[in-house]
C-alpha cells in the first residue's frame, strides 16, 4: 500500500482523523490530523491580523474538512484509510500529544 506521509488520512472507528507523521520500516507513527495541521503555521503578527476574531483552531479545521471533502469527491490522489486496515499491515504507534519540532 502506497502511503503519503502528512497527506493521506487515517480514520478510526470513532471518526477521528490522523496523519502519518513518521515511517520507519514497517512501523508508522500517527498523530491527530487536527493537531498536526495546527502546528503547520506559527502564530505571528500577520497570522493574527489575517485571522482576527476567529477561533484559534478554525484554520486547521477548515483545512482538514476541505481535505476530507476532496478525498470523498475523488478530487485528489490522497486517500482515507481505516485504522483497522492499516493495523493489519503495519505496526502503528500513536503520538497523542503531537508537537512539531
Amino acid at each position: 500500500m502506497q502511503l503519503k506521509r502528512l497527506g493521506d488520512l487515517v480514520v478510526d472507528d470513532l471518526g477521528n482523523y490522523y496523519h502519518i507523521v513518521e515511517r520507519e520500516g514497517n512501523t508508522l507513527t500517527l498523530a491527530n490530523a487536527f493537531m498536526e495541521l495546527s502546528f503547520r503555521r506559527k502564530l505571528d503578527d500577520l497570522y493574527i491580523e489575517e485571522n482576527q476574531g476567529e477561533y484559534v483552531g478554525a484554520h486547521a479545521m477548515e483545512i482538514l474538512k476541505s481535505v476530507i471533502e476532496r478525498v470523498n469527491a475523488r478530487k485528489t490522489s490522497l486517500k482515507i484509510i481505516s485504522l483497522r486496515d492499516l493495523q493489519e499491515q503495519y505496526i502503528v504507534k500513536m503520538e497523542p500529544l503531537f508537537e512539531r519540532k
